[in-house]
């Protein structure tokens, strides 16, 4: 029974992190940016930002903040829509 409900919860957050990277991906499209030019704007490597942006990777809170204040928004909107 644990083991389920462990893969149910693994499985979520999978669900959750490629939601994110999908809100992130979006909203830099929005601002006709490439990953090149944000990853170089807020300090990281374009491949972990690909990597973000596919649900592949997970961020710390200091990357997270990075990139929200590249896209220029909050934290909360990208988990608004999870």
């Amino acid at each position: 029974m644990k083991i389920e409900v462990l893969a149910l919860i693994k499985e979520e957050f999978k669900v959750n992190l490629v939601a994110i990277g999908n809100t992130i991906r979006e909203k830099r499209e929005s601002m006709e940016l490439s990953q090149e030019e944000l990853a170089t704007d807020i300090g990281i490597d374009r491949k972990h930002l690909s990597a973000i942006e596919n649900g592949k990777q997970n961020m710390t809170l200091d990357t997270l903040f990075r990139v929200c204040s590249g896209l220029k928004i909050s934290p909360i909107e990208l988990f608004k829509n999870l």
